[in-house]
């Protein structure tokens, strides 16, 4: 392969201490958008050697990268905000008058991240991520279910790194004049698990002790796919010419018959009003209209045909995943990408989403793969341009570089191919990136069931890291919000393994799980 890996610094976190109070002060006048020669700077400094004050070296972290300090974080309990304050506002009513208020940022019950700032020459490095998780850790380590800050609401480049990192709009506030998105990240995560058997379950996940434990469960035979919006879950139960698409309200099923047999993957519409659903057995691509949480009906169905050289697996077009394509540079419009396992390609659909009274489904061309490859499940790097696909068949990993051609059409050319699944099992499953965008992660079944490990360069292209051994049967996996954890349903085993994600990106086994016998897990998702 071509192409330079990453070859991260050494980066490493300690406590601040009073001799940081020049880095303090920097981090808060870049938080304000200047520098050393911020008019505050010194009253910044004086405030961080203090024991006293919220911008104290005790409420901060800094980051050494190869020994060299490249940025810091503040953070402490909201609760104290207005104790921890106090200095700051003596010294700019001083200069302001005793009108001078500030917005208050926080409150009780969450530990507040008030800036975080990385040296120019040290950005990329993946520092900012670092600072916040093990502030985030530090504040769970002290009692606290929720870690929150403020972000710009222009600023969506810091917002995109916030929400990666598992932080999530709780809403709209104003500081300094400025129109800001207050963020939560939750200790605490929801998930809803299906599979094949009767129930789904919604589950609790403990982000900082890796513990698992089931909330309740809910009739659903067969759902081996989800998709959640709050607390309205959408399902389907794959059985042939009698699968139904469920929708769950306050814990109320509702379903309707489904207009493709066996569906597989299921996913929402851009503007949420819609679901569409990749038909296994029917081989086609349904869409389906949902209200105020619940299902209504079928809008269309794109039907497909085709055939394989694997006669047991590819006698006709089996859709296995239907992905909307993120929005990237110079591409117009809407796309889905729906890899067919029977038919060796992935179809390109444009998304027409305002076609007379609803959106319309039209069928705009094939990516084509190498025969037998089969190909089964995909995602995306929007920021590199990338797409990734793993064949199930082939055991294979296909990368695509995505560009716009002078209509603003998507074009996918293929730039590598490395296999995934050395026993060449015929049972590769799911791939999923790490948030970080460093890692890329396969799970491979009926042989050597494991997680396959890449590395992903700064051109997008990859190289195998490792793999890691699971329990039998891996289907659908999850990373956690923050990169920390993946949760990985084994099928076979009845049960959620939990791996936590070392330094360098391998999942390590942890001894924790969850049992769901007699039902077989295949997804998990985010509730």
């Amino acid at each position: 392969m071509t192409g330079q890996m990453l070859h991260p610094h050494c980066i490493t976190i300690r406590h601040a201490s009073p001799e940081d109070a020049d880095l303090i002060a920097l981090v808060l006048a870049m938080a304000l958008g200047g520098d050393e020669s911020h008019p505050f700077f010194e009253i910044f400094a004086g405030l961080a050697r203090r024991d006293d004050t919220q911008y104290s070296y005790r409420n901060a972290l800094v980051a050494l990268a190869d020994g060299e300090r490249a940025g810091a974080i503040v953070g402490y309990d909201g609760a104290r905000l207005h104790e921890l304050r106090a200095p700051m506002e003596e010294i700019f009513r001083e200069m302001h008058g005793d009108d001078f208020v500030l917005e208050v940022e926080t409150s009780a019950g969450e530990f507040y991240l008030d800036s975080v700032a990385v040296l120019p020459r040290f950005k990329g490095l993946g520092v900012g991520r670092m600072l916040i998780g093990r502030m985030s850790e530090r504040a769970f380590a002290e009692g606290f279910d929720r870690v929150g800050l403020i972000v710009d609401f222009d600023n969506t480049k810091a917002e995109a790194l916030y929400s990666a990192m598992g932080f999530r709009r709780v809403n709209p506030t104003t500081f300094l004049g400025h129109r800001m998105w207050h963020m939560q990240y939750e200790r605490d995560i929801r998930l809803v698990v299906g599979g094949y058997g009767e129930n789904i379950y919604r589950a609790l996940f403990n982000n900082y002790t890796g513990e698992i434990s089931i909330l309740g469960k809910a009739s659903a035979p067969n759902a081996s796919h989800i998709v959640a919006r709050g607390d309205n879950i959408f399902t389907f139960s794959e059985s042939g010419a009698d699968s139904k698409i469920y929708s769950f309200k306050e814990g109320v099923r509702k379903e309707i018959l489904c207009s493709g047999d066996d569906p597989c993957f299921i996913t929402f519409s851009p503007d949420d009003k819609y679901i569409l659903t990749a038909d296994y057995s029917g081989g086609s691509v349904s869409l389906y209209s949902i209200s105020d949480g619940e299902v209504e009906e079928r809008v269309q169905k794109l039907e497909f045909e085709g055939s394989g050289p694997v006669a047991r697996r590819q006698l006709s077009p089996h859709i296995h995943q239907v992905r909307f394509l993120p929005q990237m540079a110079d591409i117009q419009g809407s796309w889905i990408l729906a890899p067919d396992l029977g038919s060796d390609k992935v179809r390109v659909i444009r998304y027409i989403p305002n076609w007379e009274n609803g959106p319309f489904l039209s069928h705009f061309g094939d990516i084509p793969f190498p025969p037998g490859s089969g190909p089964r499940h995909l995602d995306f790097d929007p920021v590199k341009g990338m797409m990734y696909c793993l064949s199930e068949l082939s055991g294979e990993l296909f990368v695509f570089k995505i560009s716009a051609d002078a209509g603003g059409e998507p074009v996918f050319e293929q730039v590598q191919t490395v296999l995934a699944d050395e026993c060449r099992s015929g049972g590769s499953g799911d791939i999923h990136i790490h948030p970080s965008g460093k890692y890329l992660y396969t799970s491979h079944r009926l042989k050597n069931d494991g997680l396959a490990v890449f590395e992903i360069a700064l051109d997008g292209l990859v190289r195998k890291k490792g793999y890691v051994r699971t329990q039998e049967h891996p289907r659908n996996f999850l990373i956690t919000p923050d990169g920390r954890y993946i949760l990985v349903a084994s099928k076979n085993e009845f049960s959620i393994q939990v791996f936590s994600i070392d330094g360098e990106g391998m999942p390590v086994e942890t001894d924790n799980k969850l049992c769901l016998s007699p039902d077989a897990p295949t997804c998990i998702t985010l509730l």
